[in-house]
């Protein structure tokens, strides 16, 4: 009896700091982004794109009037998230010049929230799926 109760507290135990790590692991938005103030940004050029889990990242290069170029680093919903929205793995490509709106990181870094990509087609990926 004693020894059942020691390992059902300990798996109690187990269980609780788990969910709190959990927890933890996953950012808060707003703390990170500015979700009142999207950024737009147009001809950007894909550098990369990471269909992973947690978060789906597309970094591109921005370039601005003076010729200087600026790496953005942004995430988006999971992979499975936007499945269901109508992206599709290979939607967006290294290379690809695209549209973008960002929401931008609070601390003012060249990285961001993707909220709104338009391909060079006119096809439009959003937070509510795909449209034109």
């Amino acid at each position: 009896m004693k020894r059942t109760i020691q390992v059902t507290l300990l798996a109690l135990l187990f269980t609780l700091s788990v969910g709190v790590m959990v927890s933890y692991a996953h950012h808060a938005f707003a703390a990170i982004y500015e979700t009142s103030r999207e950024v737009a940004f147009e001809d950007v050029t894909i550098v990369s794109v990471a269909w992973t889990n947690p978060h789906t990242r597309i970094a591109f290069d921005v370039t601005d009037e003076n010729g200087e170029v600026t790496r953005w680093n942004t995430e988006t919903g999971s992979p499975s998230a936007l499945s269901r929205m109508g992206w599709l793995r290979n939607a967006v490509k290294p290379g690809d010049v695209i549209d973008v709106e960002v929401n931008p990181a609070t601390d003012e870094t060249p990285r961001g929230h993707l909220a709104k990509v338009t391909l060079a087609n006119g096809t439009v990926f959003d937070r509510t799926g795909i449209g034109n």
